[in-house]
Protein backbone atom coordinates (compact mmCIF):
# COMPACT_ATOMS: atom_id res chain seq x y z
CA UNK A 1 0.00 0.00 0.00
CA UNK A 2 1.30 3.58 -0.57
CA UNK A 3 -0.55 4.97 2.11
CA UNK A 4 -0.54 8.78 2.90
CA UNK A 5 1.26 9.24 -0.29
CA UNK A 6 -0.04 12.50 -1.87
CA UNK A 7 0.37 11.78 -5.56
CA UNK A 8 0.20 14.60 -8.94
CA UNK A 9 -0.89 12.46 -11.99
CA UNK A 10 0.07 14.22 -15.40
CA UNK A 11 -1.70 12.38 -17.92
CA UNK A 12 -3.97 14.22 -20.86
CA UNK A 13 -6.32 11.26 -21.96
CA UNK A 14 -9.08 11.89 -19.35
CA UNK A 15 -10.35 8.33 -18.96
CA UNK A 16 -6.97 7.17 -18.25
CA UNK A 17 -6.32 9.75 -15.57
CA UNK A 18 -9.48 8.62 -14.06
CA UNK A 19 -8.23 5.07 -13.88
CA UNK A 20 -4.95 6.35 -12.44
CA UNK A 21 -6.98 8.25 -9.44
CA UNK A 22 -9.11 5.02 -8.80
CA UNK A 23 -6.10 2.66 -8.18
CA UNK A 24 -4.36 5.51 -6.03
CA UNK A 25 -7.44 5.93 -4.02
CA UNK A 26 -7.37 1.91 -3.69
CA UNK A 27 -3.94 1.74 -2.64
CA UNK A 28 -4.25 4.32 0.02
CA UNK A 29 -2.62 7.42 -1.93
CA UNK A 30 -4.08 11.21 -2.01
CA UNK A 31 -4.62 12.44 -5.52
CA UNK A 32 -2.60 15.91 -4.98
CA UNK A 33 -3.80 17.08 -8.32
CA UNK A 34 -4.02 16.09 -12.15
CA UNK A 35 -2.98 18.08 -15.04
CA UNK A 36 -3.15 17.41 -18.57
CA UNK A 37 -0.85 19.33 -20.51
CA UNK A 38 2.72 20.64 -20.40
CA UNK A 39 2.02 24.36 -18.66
CA UNK A 40 -0.02 22.79 -15.89
CA UNK A 41 2.33 20.24 -15.66
CA UNK A 42 5.24 22.80 -14.75
CA UNK A 43 3.11 24.97 -12.70
CA UNK A 44 2.47 22.17 -10.44
CA UNK A 45 5.46 20.36 -9.84
CA UNK A 46 6.74 24.41 -9.32
CA UNK A 47 4.00 24.34 -6.57
CA UNK A 48 5.21 21.70 -4.77
CA UNK A 49 2.22 19.72 -3.10
CA UNK A 50 3.15 16.69 -3.67
CA UNK A 51 4.98 13.40 -3.10
CA UNK A 52 5.52 11.48 -6.42
CA UNK A 53 4.44 12.02 -9.72
CA UNK A 54 2.77 9.71 -12.34
CA UNK A 55 4.11 11.45 -15.79
CA UNK A 56 2.54 10.74 -18.83
CA UNK A 57 5.69 11.16 -21.47
CA UNK A 58 3.55 12.97 -24.20
CA UNK A 59 1.03 15.52 -22.51
CA UNK A 60 -1.62 16.78 -25.63
CA UNK A 61 1.15 15.97 -28.10
CA UNK A 62 4.22 17.58 -26.59
CA UNK A 63 6.73 15.69 -24.56
CA UNK A 64 6.97 15.89 -20.94
CA UNK A 65 11.07 16.39 -20.55
CA UNK A 66 11.01 19.72 -19.20
CA UNK A 67 8.72 18.37 -16.40
CA UNK A 68 10.96 15.18 -15.59
CA UNK A 69 14.17 17.75 -15.69
CA UNK A 70 12.76 19.67 -13.10
CA UNK A 71 11.37 17.03 -10.55
CA UNK A 72 14.89 15.57 -11.32
CA UNK A 73 17.00 18.77 -10.12
CA UNK A 74 14.05 18.96 -7.08
CA UNK A 75 14.74 14.91 -6.30
CA UNK A 76 11.63 14.64 -6.14
CA UNK A 77 10.44 10.55 -7.47
CA UNK A 78 8.54 10.28 -10.28
CA UNK A 79 7.38 6.97 -12.81
CA UNK A 80 7.16 7.39 -16.41
CA UNK A 81 3.73 6.13 -17.46
CA UNK A 82 4.10 5.99 -21.19
CA UNK A 83 7.05 6.26 -23.88
CA UNK A 84 10.34 4.01 -24.24
CA UNK A 85 12.04 2.72 -21.25
CA UNK A 86 15.12 3.92 -22.48
CA UNK A 87 13.21 7.47 -21.72
CA UNK A 88 12.52 6.44 -17.78
CA UNK A 89 16.48 5.76 -17.24
CA UNK A 90 17.78 8.39 -19.63
CA UNK A 91 15.33 11.34 -17.27
CA UNK A 92 16.04 9.22 -13.77
CA UNK A 93 12.65 8.18 -13.46
CA UNK A 94 12.07 5.80 -10.44
CA UNK A 95 10.03 3.62 -12.53
CA UNK A 96 8.84 2.86 -16.23
CA UNK A 97 5.21 1.76 -16.31
CA UNK A 98 3.79 0.80 -19.49
CA UNK A 99 0.49 0.69 -21.33
CA UNK A 100 -1.92 -1.07 -20.19
CA UNK A 101 -1.34 -0.20 -16.37
CA UNK A 102 -2.06 -2.43 -13.53
CA UNK A 103 -2.44 -1.53 -10.19
CA UNK A 104 0.75 -3.66 -9.12
CA UNK A 105 2.43 -2.00 -11.75
CA UNK A 106 1.29 1.34 -10.14
CA UNK A 107 2.08 0.41 -6.29
CA UNK A 108 5.63 -0.05 -7.66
Amino acid sequence: MIDALRVLIAEDEPLVSMMLEDMLVDLGAEIASVVANLPDALAAVEDGDFDCVLLDMNLQGKRADPVAEVLQKKSIPFAILSGGENDAKELGAAVFVPKPYRIDDIEK
